[in-house]
């Protein structure tokens, strides 16, 4: 009897240990196949030295002394190599950087191994003096002790800097830089109606078309409309109506018309809407590559702004991204009297379409990449205060695809098997933030990313990545 007891229990013991095995396994499994690299790969930049000051400094156990700095800055991030710990191959890592009452964490991918970017740019409200330490806290991982380097940059954007927003599609200049238009003299405009993509209210619609073409009027709205709670207002949005999933088409012949994805109706004029009005915009306009970079430069030359927030073609994955920043970059050609800086941003990364890692609280910080070849002119990290946050939230929210659709379903709610499995499985992955909500947690955060170019490296900007497309 004691020795079927005994059984009993070892082989209970022993399911146990394979049960939670399997889920670790499955867990960490769930979490790489996100991402498109190796994540014990050291991320490589070469940033231009005339925009990035890079100031050697001794790191110990606990952090770093402040060094000489001079001149102002903005934007800062410490180069750590990094090893993992067995906690940070299940949880997201994080490294914690506090000075004084600040203290601020970012977190890194699972398992991350080799050089990083921890971003200190919180520590620009009250900049260091030369010697005060800075303090650093860990978990999940460790770090290699001896010479570090810190990187700064001084960006001098103003309040009152003209800033032109460049969104491929409406939600894209909520997601990438609703805090920082939310607090300059801002324009937005959105290059397509986002017609297409995942078929959101098909129930409500006898076919796709129909559907498709419901849908975008409906985020053509959204663009006009959300801005308003950041302080833009629809006189100040404009968007073009072409059609969503179609910009590389229409890059690869200029002059030919390119028809809806999914959409019947090859007339733009139902979701075009010019709210700038003071501008010689067309109301009706040609689905054409041409007519695009013309729309463009009647904007550029009507608002002659000092910045253009638009997508890097580089590192945000999305064709429909990378194409509406080389339409901007060919209407900087023909309008070259317009010099603005580019401040480009990734709201789908080519690497990792989770980046930024880690909860909505902490810090972005330079994404994975691992090429030299590319030069970066300099980063921006533009603080968001918590309220502002708050209002990033609300506007996202208010995006019709970003939220769940309408539910009309009388059982919607109750109790079932497949939805109870479902929560159990993401409980052990730990991936329910994949679901409907996960700008949430990517783009609401207490600051914004973005990579700043010279209006003259425009064009090289776009020979790059028309080079690589044709690898």
């Amino acid at each position: 009897m004691m020795n079927k007891r005994r059984a009993a229990i070892l082989i209970t013991v022993g399911l146990l240990i394979v049960g939670v095995a399997a889920a670790l396994y499955a867990r960490v499994n769930a979490y790489t196949s996100l991402l498109r690299y190796d994540v014990s790969r050291s991320y490589q930049y070469t940033f231009d030295s005339r925009s990035a000051l890079n100031l050697p400094v001794t790191i110990s156990g606990e952090g770093f002394s402040w060094p000489a700095v001079s001149g102002t800055w903005d934007t800062a991030f410490l180069r750590l190599k990094i090893q993992p710990a067995l906690g940070g191959r299940l949880e997201d890592p994080y490294v914690e950087a506090g000075h004084g009452s600040i203290v601020a964490r970012q977190y890194l991918e699972r398992g991350a191994a080799g050089f990083r970017y921890i971003n200190l740019s919180t520590l620009a409200a009250h900049p260091p003096s030369t010697g005060e330490n800075i303090r650093l806290g860990k978990g999940g991982l460790s770090w290699q002790t001896g010479a570090g380097m810190l990187i700064l940059f001084n960006n001098r954007l103003s309040p009152k800097s003209s800033v032109l927003v460049i969104a491929p599609h409406p939600d894209d200049a909520e997601i990438a830089a609703f805090g920082l238009y939310s607090h300059a003299d801002s324009f937005i405009l959105t290059i397509t109606a986002g017609d297409a993509g995942t078929p959101r209210y098909d129930r409500f619609y006898s076919d796709s078309a129909s559907q498709s073409l419901a849908k975008g009027k409906l985020r053509a709205w959204d663009s006009i409309t959300v801005p308003m709670l950041g302080g833009v207002p629809p006189s100040r949005t404009v968007n073009l109506g072409y059609f969503d999933g179609t910009l590389a088409a229409m890059f690869s012949d200029p002059q030919k018309e390119c028809s809806p994805l999914q959409s019947s109706v090859a007339d733009m004029t139902a979701l075009r809407h010019c709210g700038l009005a003071a501008l010689p915009l067309k109301h009706t306009q040609k689905p054409a590559w041409c007519n695009l970079v013309a729309d463009l430069v009647c904007v550029l030359r009507g608002l002659r702004p000092a910045i253009i927030v638009t997508p890097h073609p580089l590192l945000d994955s999305h064709p429909d991204h990378q194409y509406a920043t080389v339409a901007v970059c060919e209407a900087l050609m023909q309008a070259r009297e317009i010099k603005p800086e580019l401040y480009l941003y990734a709201n789908h990364h080519v690497r990792a379409e989770i980046f930024p890692f880690g909860p909505p609280d902490s810090l972005a910080s330079l994404p994975p990449w691992f090429d030299e070849s590319v030069v970066f002119k300099g980063v921006y990290s533009h603080p968001v205060a918590p309220d502002g946050q708050t209002e990033k939230l609300f506007a996202l929210e208010a995006m019709h695809d970003l939220r769940p659709p309408p539910q009309l379903d009388r059982h919607a709610g109750q109790f079932s098997v497949r939805g109870f499995l479902a929560a159990v499985g993401d409980r052990v992955t730990g991936s329910s933030w994949q679901r409907d909500f996960y700008f949430y947690r990517r783009a609401v955060r207490p600051n914004e990313i973005f990579f700043v170019f010279p209006a003259e490296d425009t064009d090289r900007l776009a020979r790059q990545f028309t080079e690589r497309t044709k690898r």
